[in-house]
């Protein structure tokens, strides 16, 4: 997990220095009072997904082929829940997961799909 946060906020400043050149650039340093954020937030839709798929590179395969299934139907309205839900419910009633595995790995793949939709693991959990 703890790799996976450092892909994370790589990634993020990463995207950062894409999104923001203006940021790149040897400018000196000025003291500011304002309040850094703890979390960053990614804006654009292609930094979300070069996160996310950053984070889903760590997922276990079960992980990775739920991130895999629900990613391409994440829009910025999506419920990830019940996305989630739809696409893990049959493979448990056909017994190709277990109860305990498919949590465990709908967990893991919904941090990554966090990322795509909100651009933070922070965001709102839905």
């Amino acid at each position: 997990m703890t790799s996976t946060v450092v892909k994370i906020a790589v990634a993020s400043l990463l995207a950062l220095s894409i999104v923001s050149p203006a940021m790149a650039t040897t400018e000196t340093a000025v003291p500011t009072t304002q309040a850094t954020p703890t979390a960053v937030v990614l804006d654009t839709k292609e930094a979300r997904a070069e996160a996310a798929t950053l984070c889903a590179a760590d997922l276990a395969p079960k992980a990775l082929s739920i991130f895999d299934a629900v990613s391409p139907k994440v829009g910025p309205d999506s419920n990830l829940k019940k996305l989630v839900k739809k696409h893990v419910r049959p493979k448990v009633f056909s017994g190709k997961l277990s109860i305990k595995s498919a949590r465990e790995n709908a967990q893991a793949a919904s941090v990554c799909l966090r990322i795509l939709k909100h651009g933070s693991t922070e965001a709102e959990q839905s």
